[in-house]
């Protein structure tokens, strides 16, 4: 996995980057388009995926500000490779489909899912998306990401499947759900894992974290408090 302690950024890809950063954060569409036919652009791919010290990759700034044109903008430029995305994460640890399941932005989600985005993508604590959209009790983009291909049991770094997370926030639909689709929960002795307190912490923790960093950051680019994800 590819983030931003793992490649080298000079002066003038950091420079980029922020034009980038700055017309995302305006909503500025037509300066991204400017910027994407430029030649004197060198470094479209890390620029849009990958961090720099100034903040996070246009792409997630447009995720987060829930702006559909810059996002298609984004994904529209021929020189990208969609199909490494879900190998860049943001500051907050995430990868862009992970973040439209965590924000609730659906046309993000599918314009990302149409580009070719990869349903089986870890974030940067190697969780798959499919994990994060049972914490959340997303339905809709769970069977989204199934019917895409993703792994119905792709389990957490710690081997939990998205089953597990289901029954640790008390998601009968969910749940239910999970199991038509062929869903299994960890097994230990051939009995099921017991839900440890430590770990519905440990996960619960992370979430917030997660969460309030996303919405602080909304809320400094849009200038108002954010919607809450439910």
């Amino acid at each position: 996995m590819e983030d931003a302690g793992s490649h080298e950024q000079d002066d003038e890809e950091v420079e980029e980057g922020v034009m980038f950063i700055e017309a995302a954060k305006m909503g500025n569409a037509d300066e991204l388009r400017r910027l994407i036919c430029s030649d004197e652009v060198r470094y479209i791919n890390h620029i849009v995926y990958m961090d720099t010290y100034y903040g996070e990759p246009a792409l997630h700034v447009a995720i987060r500000k829930n702006d559909a044109e810059c996002v298609d903008v984004l994904l529209g430029c021929p020189q990208l490779d969609i199909t490494t995305l879900s190998d860049y994460t943001a500051l907050d640890g995430v990868n862009a489909l992970t973040l439209c399941v965590i924000l609730d932005r659906p046309a993000a989600f599918q314009k990302l899912i149409s580009k070719g985005a990869s349903v089986n993508g870890l974030d940067a604590i190697e969780t798959p998306t499919v994990v994060w959209a049972a914490s959340e009790n997303r339905i809709d983009y769970m069977g989204e990401l199934l019917c895409h291909g993703a792994d119905v049991n792709a389990p957490s770094a710690d081997g939990e499947t998205p089953l597990y997370f289901s029954r640790l926030h008390g998601y009968a639909e969910m749940q239910d759900f999970l199991i038509k689709m062929g869903g299994i929960d960890r097994f230990d002795d051939g009995e099921p894992k017991p839900l440890k307190l430590t770990k519905r912490a440990e996960w619960s923790n992370r979430r917030r974290t997660v969460r309030a960093l996303a919405e602080r950051r909304y809320a400094e680019m849009v200038g108002m408090a954010p919607p809450r994800a439910t």
